[in-house]
């Protein structure tokens, strides 16, 4: 049977005033494709659980006390199977789903998308790429050479604790009895970033039941693998009106670039820190949102509730 966590460390880039960042980097190799490199160099692989269910990883955000709330996850799957490549995933699946959740427990859906046949559009919330077009070469199954789909699950607004590791994985529900392939790689053939990288994965039944953990080596492939991913996130700031002043209140107040601070797109005139610097107060502004940068580079956004 084939089948298919991830413990992943945030690596934080630089992102002046953008209320979003890739977070969790684990993306497709950059080295080492297919069997031209050699069965013993090749970095990819794909999984499936078939008709039984799905193949989920891990991520975790940040350090503990940290409140993030992730905006977007990216992962790849190959659908090919049989020597047929389809031309859309609207072709073999009528729906595809998002599963996370908390490491400790079942997953759930956070996000469907319908498809219709000949279409990869069923949903705002799913973007639906040819990864090939975006850089990467066909999968080599066994001869067989098949399109690597990029899915990218936006607008999710998934809280995550800092310092948790949460698991994912996707489903497609096969129009005819396709499986559901997710692209993984071996992170020492990668050649490239692969954070939390552990060579551990997860099995869930369709409705996201934990079914067991999978760690690949052995008859199926010949070394470990984790699941592709890209978390893209913010940090959530608790901002509130104090003494008529819009202000960000916590340990978080002294840890942002108050050049970064923009509150409903304006840069504020002025700022004060009080409390024992644990409130981050803007004179003038008493409502809106706001968006900012911490000094190491982690995206900041809140609004008033």
């Amino acid at each position: 049977m084939k089948l298919v966590t991830l413990f992943a460390a945030a690596a934080l880039a630089a992102v002046g005033a953008d209320p979003t960042a890739l977070v969790v980097d684990r993306g497709l190799p950059q080295a080492n494709w297919n069997n031209a490199a050699g069965i013993a160099e090749r970095s990819n692989v794909r999984w499936t659980l078939y008709e039984q269910g799905f193949v989920a990883d891990e991520f975790r955000l940040g350090e503990p006390g940290e409140k993030w709330v992730v905006d977007r996850i990216r992962l790849w799957a190959v659908p090919g199977a049989k020597g047929i490549d389809p031309a859309t995933l609207g072709d073999f699946y009528s729906k595809v789903q998002l599963f996370a959740g908390p490491a400790e427990g079942d997953l759930t859906a956070i996000a469907t998308a319908d498809l219709a046949p000949g279409s990869n559009a069923g949903s705002a919330n799913l973007r639906i790429l040819d990864g090939v077009m975006e850089g990467a070469p066909l999968y080599d199954d066994f001869g067989a050479h098949y399109r690597i789909w990029q899915l990218d699950f936006e607008n999710l607004q998934f809280a995550a604790e800092g310092g948790r590791t949460y698991r994912f994985g996707s489903l497609g529900a096969g129009r005819d009895g396709q499986p559901w392939f997710t692209h993984g790689a071996n992170a020492a053939k990668s050649a490239g970033r692969q954070d939390g990288a552990d060579g551990k994965l997860f099995l869930y039944d369709k409705s996201g039941k934990f079914a067991s953990e999978f760690v690949a080596g052995g008859e199926t492939w010949n070394k470990s693998a984790d699941l592709n991913v890209q978390v893209f996130a913010h940090l959530e700031a608790d901002v509130a009106v104090v003494d008529g002043q819009l202000t960000v209140r916590g340990a978080l107040a002294s840890q942002i670039d108050p050049s970064t601070v923009r509150v409903d797109g304006q840069a504020p005139r002025g700022f004060a820190l009080r409390n024992g610097n644990r409130e981050m107060a803007f004179p003038g502004a008493a409502q809106g949102c706001l968006t900012a940068t911490r000094f190491d580079g982690a995206p900041v956004r809140g609004c008033v509730r």
